[in-house]
């Protein structure tokens, strides 16, 4: 066999960008998908385990293990460089690896990753604060079921391929009513049921049904409506008044002047809310989930980076609050 001449910058840096490529592009096929799916398979592995047993140590353990593989594998194509023992193929060339190869690869990854039972997401925005930090990065586990109080990670609606993290606040055939900084809900077990489990100061009456005033705030302490200048509730009234299509209906309350806005959960459908209410876009704009655009529950943070890129250390590890609320059904 002869000789061919590679790059040794080249190597490197898709050999980063795609653990294996470098192997691949230096003629060592097998070898390259070997490497990767060894890396795939340890991620996958870490990340269940991860989920049962939730311990910062146990986290930071699986990182440096998958960052070794991972700096295994570069060094190995280098010493495969350093040694000559690159070996010429027709398909051992730059155009074949970057063009034909990694995009066939990534292809393959996205595939898998969308079957799994477990999966990645980054929180991209501050609607979930404090439960969920900007920058945080989840482990979610695939779940087709959702009750009150959980947490869920679904594909927005009006988009599918954007997944969103909210708090599941009512579920199919519940009634809702949001005033500013004021949500209500009358569950559709009914009145009894109501008063079975909520204190007198929790519950008020309204058309002749009863209501539970800002209910789960109490048990998950990070829900929060911040003073902004401009609330949530006087943008959904300023989308109403230019006739922009929100998730709820319009209504006045005639006898001291005020509005709200209030919907009932279609069937198969949840209403999901951000824990940070003033800066959430969530289903009081664009309305319920269906239950098929559900993917689960996030279980665990395991990174967070800072706006400076700065890795804090008392992020990793935190499970999840994802109890269901304890008067749902």
């Amino acid at each position: 066999m002869t000789q061919k001449s590679h790059s040794k910058l080249l190597t490197v840096i898709i050999s980063m960008v795609l653990p294996g490529s470098g192997h691949f592009y230096l003629g060592y096929p097998g070898k390259a998908i070997i490497l990767l799916g060894s890396l795939l398979i340890l991620n996958y592995v870490l990340m269940y385990i991860s989920t049962i047993y939730v311990t910062p140590l146990f986290i930071i353990i699986s990182l440096l293990i998958f960052l070794a593989l991972y700096l295994y594998i570069i060094y190995d194509v280098l010493q495969i460089i350093k040694h000559k023992k690159t070996i010429y193929k027709k398909y051992s060339h730059w155009i074949f690896t970057i063009f034909l190869y990694i995009p066939l690869m990534y292809l393959f990854i996205l595939l898998i990753k969308n079957i799994m039972p477990i999966r990645t997401f980054s929180m991209p925005a501050i609607s979930m604060e404090d439960t969920v930090l900007k920058n945080d990065y989840l482990v979610a586990v695939r779940k087709d079921s959702l009750k009150r109080g959980q947490l869920s990670i679904f594909r927005y609606p009006n988009n599918p391929s954007i997944f969103y993290l909210k708090r599941c606040v009512a579920i199919e055939n519940d009634e809702i009513i949001y005033m500013d900084k004021q949500l209500l809900i009358h569950f559709h077990e009914g009145d009894q049921y109501i008063l079975n489990h909520y204190e007198s100061n929790q519950i008020t009456t309204i058309d002749n049904k009863l209501w539970v005033i800002n209910p789960y705030i109490h048990q998950y302490p990070t829900i929060k409506y911040d003073t902004n200048e401009t609330t949530s509730f006087e943008y959904l009234t300023t989308m109403h008044n230019y006739k922009r299509e929100i998730g709820m209906t319009f209504k006045k309350n005639i006898h001291n002047k005020s509005h709200f806005f209030y919907t009932k959960v279609s069937p198969q459908h949840f209403f999901m809310m951000g824990d940070n209410r003033e800066h959430s876009n969530d289903s009081r704009f664009w309305g319920s989930v269906n239950k098929n655009l559900l993917f689960g529950e996030p279980n665990m943070i395991y990174f967070h980076l800072d706006k400076n890129w700065i890795i804090n250390w008392d992020r990793i590890g935190i499970k999840l609050n994802t109890n269901i609320d304890k008067n749902s059904i």
